[in-house]
């Protein structure tokens, strides 16, 4: 590989020293094909960069379509960075689940730190006969997932209730003025940390009517820009920040 580092006087001077003494320089061949991707010309980039793009939104859009999971769509790098906290799994957990299950190997958010947590990384530089069949995997999984019975469901939202203090009385705090049981009986929401998800049927009245909840619930107004929502196979899906 050939590149550059843009850094401190100071790092760059002990990036220095360590590069010296592990690779010493870069080849020769390779400085030479540096030039030529620099100076020749750039069709073949053009062409990599809208074959990328048709990529990223296939991943994007698949993900996208699968109830419980968010994927905002990257405007860099080829990486797709899917939130899958709903599932109510650490990124590992997940992580593994597809692996195991599916034969689709992703990483884990945690992996790029504690803020990546309830998200998994996965690639698209594969062809698109590659990411069809590793989306569909995913799908499959992750369906049977959210699919499991309501026993497994009731213990999970249980547990996950348990670790989230439940206060009363606080404007502006979670719980403020109406309960997780309460919540759950109007609409099927996931808790987590200061973040609500709700599928269900309807259009923009269901995403008014989930936000007025959530509202009473936390005891202040929810900003439009903390609210989104798209199609789902069950009608909506919504997320509010909280």
């Amino acid at each position: 590989r050939l590149g550059w580092a843009v850094m401190p006087e100071a790092l760059a001077r002990r990036t220095e020293l360590l590069a010296v003494h592990s690779y010493g320089c870069v080849a020769t061949f390779t400085q030479e094909a540096g030039v030529a991707a620099l100076e020749g010309p750039q069709d073949s980039v053009d062409e990599m960069v809208d074959e990328y793009m048709r990529r990223r939104d296939f991943v994007v859009g698949a993900l996208n379509d699968i109830d419980g999971v968010e994927c905002p769509t990257p405007d860099g790098a080829f990486y797709a960075f899917p939130d899958v906290s709903s599932f109510g799994k650490t990124s590992k957990e997940i992580a593994d689940l597809l692996l195991n299950e599916g034969g689709v190997a992703v990483l884990p958010g945690t992996d790029f730190g504690a803020n990546g947590e309830g998200k998994i990384r996965l690639s698209y530089v594969g062809d698109m006969d590659t990411l069809k069949e590793g989306c569909d995997r995913i799908a499959k999984v992750l369906t049977k997932l959210g699919s499991k019975d309501e026993a497994d469901d009731a213990s999970a939202e249980k547990k996950r209730r348990d670790e989230i203090p439940v206060t009363r009385g606080a404007p502006g705090t979670l719980g403020a003025n109406m309960t997780w049981e309460e919540l759950d009986e109007k609409v099927n929401t996931y808790p987590m940390d200061r973040k609500f998800q709700a599928i269900g049927p309807g259009g923009q009245a269901f995403v008014d009517e989930v936000v007025a909840l959530i509202e009473k619930a936390v005891g202040r107004s929810v900003p439009g820009d903390d609210v989104t929502s798209r199609p789902s196979k069950k009608g909506k899906y919504v997320a509010v920040n909280v």
